[in-house]
């Protein structure tokens, strides 16, 4: 092919003329490629060695942030442990000196301090103490117990002193106080303990006391006692079941009987009064004004679950449902349509200071004589006047009321009450009668 194109002398040449050129160039080449060999080899060397460098600190630093963590963990585990010893230790002191004080223990072992050998004060007592020296916060001050031979440190602050003091001074004072190994007492409060203690003594000696109800918190009334002192009297205390309501004592003054005279753990005497007794015998001539079979006039009335209460002469009269319309038909919704201002009651029981009333025993029952006279399977006139779940409740005349249950009409009798209105006119028949439960039951023949 080259022979055809340039002759057979020129592709010759150029084929003798290509070759030391090209055996030049391999050779150059050779040479560069083994220079950029050893280049790429140090380098990489380099770059591994750097590489290796860099992989030993990040190692070394990854050691020191594991060390600093473990440290911090230790460290925190550390503190949460000293803390919680240290609310444990503040726990059991609390509760030593809880059942201390609760309990009033007295230590009979004698301890050393300030070089006196002393047994320990009861909180609350008064003792007499002697100033042995003055301080900016006040006086460091001794006593004697059982006026033996020990002695007894402890501290009065100026804020319970009444006057200042003076070196060997013997004063009166009140132990209020035990913290931090010391004993604290105070002269001030020396009256306000006899002054309470002979409060505690007269009223233990004292049956019964007048007062006046000042106030009412559920489930107590407080009461200003004659003598200036306050006491409290639990609600059910102060009078009896059929009295008014409770917001009703207060201004009353009259006569109470003294149940219990304590002082409690903070010091404050409380005193608790009581009607019970007293009330018993105003509740007896109380009822005896009433008699079985007398009718009372209702005035305001109270609903409840049960039926209704109402005050006649401060007493409470309690009518139940049942008592209030024949037929049981009043309810809590409806109970006032059957009872206007002045509706008269009939007093049907008084027992253990309750008094229950009816009004329907001064009411004609509609159906008196209605089921001697009215024969089963009597076909009557009624009116709709409730439409029920379970029925259609019916009217033959005001009071005379029956019921017309679903379970008793067929299926086309039914689809035919769909329509039905309270109001609406239908004949029925008498299916059953219960006098017992005052109950009539219709069908539709």
């Amino acid at each position: 092919m080259l022979k055809k194109l340039f002759g057979k002398k020129e592709v010759k040449e150029t084929v003798h003329n290509k070759g030391p050129i090209e055996s030049k160039n391999k050779k150059k080449k050779s040479n560069n490629n083994v220079n950029n060999k050893e280049i790429y080899r140090l380098e990489k060397e380099k770059s591994r060695a750097k590489r290796a460098v860099e992989l030993e600190k990040e190692l070394i630093e990854k050691e020191r942030l594991e060390i600093e963590e473990i440290e911090e963990k230790e460290r925190k585990i550390a503190e949460r442990r000293d803390l919680r010893k240290l609310q444990i230790a503040q726990k059991q002191e609390k509760t030593t000196k809880k059942i201390q004080k609760q309990q009033k223990i007295r230590v009979e072992e004698p301890i050393d301090m300030f070089g006196y050998s002393f047994n320990i004060l009861k909180h609350g007592e008064i003792v007499e103490i002697e100033v042995l020296s003055i301080n900016k916060e006040g006086y460091d001050v001794q006593t004697t117990i059982n006026n033996d031979a020990s002695y007894q440190p402890a501290i009065l602050l100026k804020e319970d002193c009444n006057k200042e003091f003076t070196i060997g001074e013997v004063i009166k004072v009140l132990v209020y106080k035990f913290y931090a190994d010391d004993f604290y007492v105070s002269e001030k409060r020396v009256a306000q303990k006899e002054a309470k203690d002979a409060l505690l003594t007269d009223m233990k000696s004292i049956e019964v006391i007048n007062g006046k109800v000042i106030s009412y918190e559920d489930p107590f009334f407080e009461v200003e006692m004659e003598n200036g002192f306050k006491a409290r009297v639990f609600k059910f205390n102060i009078g009896t079941r059929p009295f008014k309501k409770f917001e009703d004592y207060i201004g009353m003054n009259t006569i109470f009987e003294v149940k219990d005279v304590r002082e409690g753990r903070n010091g404050k005497v409380f005193i608790e009064l009581t009607r019970s007794e007293i009330a018993k015998k105003e509740l007896e001539s109380v009822m005896d004004k009433f008699e079985i079979g007398q009718e009372v006039k209702i005035q305001d009335i109270t609903i409840n679950r049960g039926g209704i209460e109402t005050i006649v002469d401060d007493v409470r009269v309690f009518i139940p449902f049942s008592e209030i319309a024949h037929n049981k038909s009043a309810n809590k919704d409806n109970v006032a349509k059957f009872i206007e201002e002045g509706t008269a009651a009939v007093i049907i029981e008084k027992k253990e200071g309750n008094i229950v009333a009816s009004i329907k025993q001064l009411v004609k029952n509609p159906l008196d004589g209605f089921f001697e006279e009215v024969e089963l399977e009597t076909e009557m006139e009624t009116t709709v006047i409730a439409i029920l779940k379970y029925g259609i409740l019916l009217e033959i005349e005001p009071g005379v009321k029956g019921l017309l249950a679903y379970n008793n009409l067929n299926e086309i009798q039914r689809s035919e009450m769909k329509n039905l209105q309270i109001g609406d006119k239908m004949k029925v028949t008498l299916f059953e009668k219960n006098e017992e439960k005052q109950q009539l039951s219709f069908i539709i023949k």
